[in-house]
């Protein structure tokens, strides 16, 4: 079973009491934009697992696709990894680099992204029930968080499943909001 949560259930104090009555096995984490409480972390007995916009370390924290394409990058890509206290700085799991075209913009980058990162996502939870030893986690350097202005977002209780892979991405995804 899969549940979705929503940035504003984070305001009801009494969310993570919540989520422990479903014994969760493992969490997945995508742009969400809020630390987790280690509470709700230590949770779920296989771990929790985000799916980042970026080759971690770098462009941790907010809008790492949007702060590619200001820097300049030529490359980006997505990364798993295993959640700590931190802000994008637990153990690396897996990850995948991709160019960066010379037209692409942030909403045809986060689209192409998205999809990258649903396939290796699934990559990444077939090898932790097959506990392969390349998932172990890749300890580094999390480097300084970059202070960069803050982003909005949009959207936050749209159905972001995707039945296909050729399905429309709900418009907050397909705008280029992070």
């Amino acid at each position: 079973d899969m549940i979705g949560l929503c940035r504003a259930l984070v305001a009801d104090p009494g969310w993570p009491e919540k989520l422990q009555v479903l014994s969760p096995e493992i969490h997945v984490v995508a742009a969400f934009g809020q630390i987790l409480p280690k509470a709700v972390l230590d949770l779920p007995s296989r771990g929790s697992v985000n799916v980042h916009p970026s080759l971690l370390p770098r462009y941790r924290g907010a809008a790492p696709i949007a702060w590619a394409l200001i820097n300049g990058e030529t490359e980006t890509g997505m990364t798993t990894f295993l959640m700590d206290a931190g802000m994008d700085s637990g153990p690396i799991l897996l990850q995948q680099a991709v160019p960066i075209l010379p037209d692409e913009d942030a909403g045809s980058l986060t689209v192409r992204l998205a999809r990258i990162g649903a396939e290796l996502l699934l990559k990444t939870l077939d090898a932790l029930e097959a506990r392969f030893p390349m998932l172990r986690g890749t300890i580094r350097d999390h480097g300084p968080l970059a202070r960069r202005p803050f982003l909005r977002f949009f959207a936050c209780a749209q159905d972001l499943s995707l039945d296909s892979p050729d399905a429309p991405l709900p418009d907050a995804i397909a705008s280029g909001a992070e």
